[in-house]
């Protein structure tokens, strides 16, 4: 008995301890109430990140090795990328919540010189793990690490880090002179043609084991294959047309090679898995609407080919090549896949305004969707693309999709000489 009344005293005991320790749930303890999100861990299994993110307050990232004790915190860190051997990690910062939302309330109310004011862009932050070190850059649009290995990886800014030196505005009095008898013959000569200004666009091409970088200017779009070990990447130059290059850094000769040059416009840089080829979408119209060519490049050649061009006698009536279509290679680099839609209608000039123009809606009974819905679809099918694929050794192309199938889900990382298909009017 005695034994008995020891052990339920002690059993009142550690429930009154626990009593006291207890917290009341408050809207305090909801202002600190924290949720872990897109957690991820590196493909060796080492390396680990989350991004936690307060009820109240600003998103933290939190990353690690398993192998060692140290865990480091980024306050406003998110999107986080580790390359494949585990040597750095890569992630976005976002400006204070405070600053950004201070810039929007000033342009809501129309403070003066409000309306001038930008909220700043992310920042980029680098961390090389093995030798602890942590650099970060200004106005970050995108990174990219490889998607299964190498050494190199790519970051495109917005405009330069660096700032530009201020030329000095005193003159001498020669030059002043100069100066003076050159605006007195104004007039007399041909006024210089007007220069196009490059894209402010920067890209970084880094290496993984050393904290250097290689910087190419004026960088309108790029691509990093898979392997690691080769950039494409496009360049806009100062002329008094778009004057664009294609060029290709090869990490392993640590060489740049212009494949391309033109006047026209370029999208969709694409490099197959291991870096031996690519292929991009070219226009030399100058319309808004504009029609397309595939070009194509393999390693070992100085300048790139065309693989769809006009006459477009493949593709149905009233169809062409779609820019709007992601450019695809099988892994086995055997494949491209690409798109096809309707041909864009070519602007001409109309001098009635919008508002003077009549606009009408027209639906049919039997039409397979209700009006609104037709309306919604609009916009997503004005750019609709439909996929084929080309042979790259004996350049057969295969319409794959059309109006009646779409949807296709590619076997084997498009390996497979089948795929999936989906009718969506069945459901309609």
């Amino acid at each position: 008995m005695k034994y008995l009344i020891s052990f339920s005293f002690f059993i009142l005991l550690v429930f009154s301890i626990i009593g006291q320790t207890k917290k009341p749930l408050d809207i305090d303890a909801l202002k600190k109430w924290e949720s872990i999100k897109t957690a991820r861990i590196s493909q060796l299994g080492n390396v680990f990140n989350y991004e936690v993110t307060p009820n109240i307050g600003e998103t933290k990232l939190i990353y690690g090795n398993l192998t060692q004790p140290k865990i480091d915190t980024v306050l406003r860190g998110y999107g986080a990328k580790v390359s494949p051997a585990e040597e750095i990690i890569i992630f976005k910062i976002k400006v204070p919540k405070a600053l950004s939302d201070s810039i929007k309330l000033a342009k809501q109310n129309k403070l003066d010189g409000a309306s001038k004011a930008k909220i700043p862009k992310d920042s980029i932050g680098i961390h090389y793990l093995a030798i602890d070190t942590l650099m970060k850059f200004p106005n970050v649009k995108s990174f990219n690490v490889p998607a299964d290995s190498g050494s190199i990886f790519t970051v495109l800014l917005s405009k330069d880090y660096e700032k530009k030196e201020k030329a000095e505005k005193k003159e001498s009095k020669e030059n002043w002179f100069r100066n003076f008898l050159d605006l007195s013959k104004k007039g007399q000569t041909e006024e210089e043609p007007k220069l196009n200004k490059p894209s402010p666009q920067v890209l970084l091409v880094g290496d993984c084991y050393n904290p250097d970088f290689y910087k190419v200017k004026n960088v309108k779009l790029f691509d990093l294959s898979d392997a690691g070990n080769r950039v494409a990447y496009l360049k806009s130059n100062t002329d008094t047309l778009d004057s664009l290059e294609v060029w290709i850094y090869d990490y392993n000769t640590s060489t740049h090679t212009q494949v391309f040059q033109t006047t026209g416009n370029i999208k969709g840089l694409s490099f197959d898995a291991l870096g031996k080829q690519m292929a991009f979408y070219h226009s030399v119209d100058t319309n808004k609407e504009k029609l397309y060519n595939l070009l194509y490049w393999k390693l070992g050649n100085d300048s790139v080919t065309e693989l769809v061009s006009e006459p477009r006698t493949l593709f149905p009536s009233s169809y062409t090549l779609s820019s709007h279509a992601k450019l695809i290679f099988s892994e086995d680099g055997e494949k491209i896949f690409f798109g096809y839609g309707k041909t864009p209608k070519i602007d001409t000039k109309d001098t009635l305004l919008t508002k003077d123009k009549p606009q009408v809606d027209i639906w049919s009974w039997n039409d397979t969707y209700i009006q609104p819905m037709q309306k919604k679809m609009a916009e997503r099918y004005k750019n609709k693309s439909y996929q084929a694929v080309m042979h790259v050794a004996s350049r057969k192309i295969i319409l794959i999709e059309d109006s009646m199938l779409s949807g296709t889900r590619l076997i084997n990382k498009g390996n497979a000489n089948f795929g999936f298909l989906e009718d969506e009017k069945s459901n309609a």
